[in-house]
């Protein structure tokens, strides 16, 4: 991901599967209106230069915290798309998605039901639950990155994709979290802090009109749920 993007995640009515081969179609053709010959070829980033070759120009990719914060905060498909391909060192989707799954399964995270189709969750092909990404976060809740993890997703009724979330002031700042949205399907995963520690949920609505609220009124239910007292 650079600062030289060609498109974002989709061109006309469909998703770009393949950045690499877009990029390299739209090279060759405004290439050859100037009567440039343009040949592609894709070298890994850390093999040396080919023989022969002249290095032009590099641009380099931003931070890997700054990547995953435009994935979560802005649920940026591209970038997503990109993550998963660059996460797994497989630009090939299928070997990618491969890669991810097997990953979450040598975490022992339960991927039953669980299909990855793509790295930004439009595909309708996916499936996962609610259960996968709440042990997830806790998961990450005590892995040795897991602050900077929690620092790239949004802030209720503050940042992102959660900016205007609800128009309760009790949720504001209290919970970060990932959406994710396509025609009839809203889903919303995070960590809520309370009183009483933190809170891992996961919400997924399927064909529901408008889901924003009723998830608000869950959060907020669980913003005030405390545990039993202790009886000694």
């Amino acid at each position: 991901m650079t600062r030289l993007p060609v498109s974002a995640n989709s061109s006309g009515d469909y998703a770009v599967y393949d950045p690499p081969k877009r990029l390299a179609g739209i090279w060759s053709q405004v290439l050859n209106r100037q009567g440039v010959d343009f040949t592609w070829a894709e070298v890994p980033a850390d093999s040396p230069n080919p023989q022969g070759s002249q290095l032009i120009h590099e641009e380099l990719s931003r931070p890997l915290q700054s990547l995953v914060t435009r994935a979560n905060t802005e649920s940026h498909n591209n970038t997503a798309e990109v993550l998963l391909r660059v996460g797994s060192g497989s630009w090939n989707l299928s070997h990618a998605s491969e890669i991810t799954l097997q990953w979450l399964k040598d975490k022992n995270l339960p991927v039953d039901g669980v299909t990855i189709a793509d790295g930004s969750g439009l595909s309708r092909s996916n499936r996962s639950t609610s259960r996968l990404y709440t042990s997830l976060l806790l998961t990450m809740q005590h892995h040795a990155h897991g602050r900077n993890w929690y620092e790239t997703m949004a802030v209720a009724n503050r940042t992102g994709t959660l900016e205007r979330f609800s128009s309760s002031p009790s949720l504001t700042g209290k919970f970060v979290g990932k959406t994710g949205t396509i025609r009839g399907v809203k889903a919303l995963s995070g960590r809520m802090d309370t009183p009483h520690g933190h809170r891992f949920f996961s919400l997924l609505a399927n064909g529901s009109a408008e889901p924003r609220s009723r998830m608000a009124e869950i959060l907020e239910a669980v913003l005030k749920h405390s545990f039993c007292p202790r009886v000694f």
